[in-house]
């Protein structure tokens, strides 16, 4: 298996995934007037090199920075967070009488 780094010199795609964000619409053409409104954006992810990667929404400028090494501990983190939920969630079930599946 090859890695995408060396096969692409620039990686940028377009998740299903969508934030609300802010765009602007003209009010009035003649004075140029606009007026911001929330709209929902896509969120792009943009491969810098092989260790950072870059994230942000669809049509604006502002870019976050996030390492991949960075990425895979918050999933971690998270999967270990919602173990130890599920736990507290049975283990509080027993303590009152009843059968949780």
């Amino acid at each position: 298996m090859t890695k995408i780094s060396k096969r692409k010199t620039r990686l940028s795609f377009e998740t299903d995934a969508e934030m609300r964000g802010w765009g602007s619409i003209t009010v009035d053409k003649e004075k140029r007037k606009t007026r911001r409104v929330p709209v929902t954006r896509a969120i792009i992810v943009d491969v810098d090199n092989a260790f950072h990667g870059t994230v942000r929404l669809k049509g604006t400028r502002q870019a976050f920075d996030f390492s991949w090494e960075g990425l895979f501990l918050w999933a971690v983190e998270q999967k270990v967070m919602k173990e130890r939920a599920e736990k507290k969630r049975l283990r509080d079930a027993k303590k009152r009488g009843r059968v949780v599946r």
